[in-house]
């Protein structure tokens, strides 16, 4: 009996292994006889045309399956399509029985998809068609189920049996070419795309092993993305990723990061980093690498945490402790600048964040950067909305210059010199309408700097052939010592002063005074945020300069004060960047009348009382 049972075993082996290599042998003709079929029913199922080129099946030893191309191309135009170069899968025959789907391998060669965004949609080129199905069927769905899903909650996603295990060994995608046609008219062009990973599924464990990506955004730069293990269950979603890398290279800068999950919720609620390192060029911190003990971060409960990190610069470090919640804002956290290097300046310093429950402050004191300190603090409360939020700031030892090329590298730079102080206590709040709403009081003090937007005592002698009393050409009264200073394209400050206050949607100047080597000017009036001026001035120049201008131009004698410098009343209109400085002529035939009845009552009175016509005695007698 049990010979009779091994020999009918040997035989249905026999018949078994003879099937499946009948199978094997003459699979390739079974399914190009299927060919047609499978085209005809793939184009259905798409509503688009689908086009397969040669198609190889192998059965034994492991289940093959390969097609040198693939297309599925519109209907009405079948220059949109969607196609493949070529693709291949192989499966282990015999762990099939053994309850393992053992996926050797899975290889896809130079997909090429074009994707366009629209008011609509999303629109895949030859699977447009399918996609205004699924659009339609799924707003219906939706809006059946609206009443029975509103209050429910996501479940967690379905595992396999237990007794099925899925395991994929290598994925491979080679040459992908993705375009994305935006709605703003640009296009996307991501190329050279690359995949390799591993992957086992049983129950709801999902293993990950050595995954490889990379692509190509054209103009754009190059990301990769590395992991050497993984383990994630798909009901909790809770597991682990081990050394994550990832880098990417962009025209203005690259970023490399290397982080680790273990134990935390890999979903969007929640995840925690054991390390994080970063390696490269950043446009917000140049280059910089370095590692976290301890780094967690909850969006559900928007709460960073970072404990007894630093990230070490190439040239610098930045070293943060503390831990903020900014649902209940409460907390501290620092941040320790230590010679950080960008665009050529160095900071040091210490900035703090800190939350009472009712309001974040951040502390900046100081910061040592442009050759001064900075300090700062501001406060917000980001529970309301808008959210109000009040500045202290105060700028000692500041090189203007370096700052303005800093903060606006491609702004002209109209002053320099040295801020010995500014002061700005500022007060508003977010929106649209911020400028509205924003107020401070502002104070300065300049030394030893100068005004790039052109020679302003050069403008305000020009201006003076605007007076009605002055018939001379003013550039011929320059004194030859002064010839060169006042041909000079800019304006030296030896002091600038002033104070003023934001409000209305402009800087009103409650104070200004400008002292040169040959001038000094005062004024006060408005600037508003869009750079234009109004301001009235009083411009002085100096006593030896003046008198040498009189002695050429007689009849700006008028304009002389008691210390012998010319007063002149100016309006100073246009922009911050192109100044128009116009002689105030209203009030300089003020002055030119008073000068007049001043001589003429010194002469009167000079008569009365026996000395003539000189002015010395009316001067001191009228205090001029």
């Amino acid at each position: 009996m049990k010979k009779i049972i091994l020999g009918l075993l040997a035989l249905l082996l026999v018949v078994i292994v003879g099937a499946l290599g009948y199978l094997s042998f003459q699979s390739d003709n079974i399914i190009a006889k299927l060919k047609p079929e499978i085209e005809a029913q793939g184009s259905a199922a798409l509503q688009s045309k689908l086009s397969i080129g040669e198609m190889h099946l192998k059965l034994f030893p492991s289940i093959a399956f390969s097609i040198n191309s693939l297309t599925i191309a519109e209907n009405k135009d079948e220059t949109k399509r969607l196609s493949f170069g070529g693709g291949a899968i192989h499966v282990s025959l015999f762990k099939l029985f053994t309850g393992t789907v053992a996926i050797k391998s899975i290889f896809l060669d130079s997909p090429a998809i074009t994707i366009h965004q629209t008011q609509s949609g999303v629109k895949i080129d030859g699977l447009s068609q399918l996609g205004q199905k699924a659009t339609v069927e799924a707003q219906a769905i939706s809006k059946a189920d609206s009443a029975d899903t509103e209050d429910s909650q996501p479940s967690a996603p379905s595992s396999l049996p237990g007794w099925l295990q899925v395991n994929l060994d290598s994925v491979s995608l080679e040459n992908g070419r993705i375009q994305v046609y935006q709605e703003s008219g640009e296009v996307i062009t991501v190329q050279d795309i690359q995949l390799d990973t591993g992957i086992s599924l049983k129950g709801s464990k999902l293993l990950l092993s050595e995954l490889v990506a990379s692509l190509q955004i054209i103009d754009q730069g190059n990301f990769r993305v590395e992991l050497s293990e993984g383990e994630v269950d798909l009901q909790s979603l809770t597991g682990t990723l081990k050394k994550t890398r990832t880098e990417v290279s962009l025209a203005r800068g690259a970023l490399d990061t290397e982080l680790t999950i273990r134990d935390a919720r890999v979903s969007p609620q929640e995840f925690g980093m054991s390390s994080i390192s970063f390696g490269g060029q950043t446009p917000a911190l140049h280059k910089f690498s370095g590692d976290f003990e301890n780094v967690r971060f909850l969006p559900s409960q928007t709460k960073i945490a970072i404990e007894a990190g630093s990230i070490k610069a190439l040239k610098g470090q930045i070293t943060l402790q503390g831990a903020l919640s900014l649902s209940s804002m409460k907390g501290e956290m620092t941040m320790e600048l230590n010679e950080i290097e960008k665009n050529g300046e160095k900071l040091n310093g210490l900035i703090a964040i800190r939350g009472n429950g009712n309001q974040i402050t951040l502390t900046a004191d100081p910061i040592e950067i442009f050759g001064g300190k900075v300090s700062s603090t501001i406060n917000s409360q980001p529970q309301k909305d808008p959210i109000p939020f009040s500045i202290a700031t105060s700028l000692l030892g500041i090189d203007i210059e370096r700052l303005t090329r800093f903060a606006l590298p491609k702004s002209p730079i109209l002053v320099t010199g040295n801020v010995e102080k500014l002061t700005a206590n500022a007060s508003g709040q977010t929106g649209t309408d911020m400028a509205k709403h924003l107020s401070a009081d502002l104070s300065l003090l300049l030394r030893e700097g100068s005004f790039t937007g052109g020679n302003i005592a050069a403008l305000v002698l020009q201006s003076l052939e605007k007076v009605p009393f002055v018939k001379s050409t003013m550039s011929d009264a320059v004194p030859g010592e002064h010839s060169g200073a006042m041909s000079d394209s800019t304006t030296p400050i030896r002091q600038l002063n002033t104070t003023g206050k934001i409000k209305n949607e402009r800087i009103e100047v409650n104070s200004l005074l400008m002292e040169s080597a040959l001038f000094s000017l005062e004024g006060r009036g408005t600037i508003n945020f869009d750079q234009s001026l109004n301001l009235k001035a009083t411009f002085r120049f100096i006593a030896p300069f003046s008198l040498a201008v009189v002695a050429k131009v007689p009849e700006l004698n008028k304009l002389l004060d008691k210390e012998n410098r010319l007063v002149i009343p100016l309006q100073i209109i246009g922009t911050a960047t192109t100044p128009v400085i116009l002689p105030n002529i209203e009030e300089i035939l003020k002055l030119g009348a008073g000068k007049a009845l001043q001589e003429k009552a010194t002469g009167f009175i000079g008569k009365a009382l026996g000395k003539g016509s000189s002015s010395k005695g009316g001067k001191s007698l009228f205090g001029f």
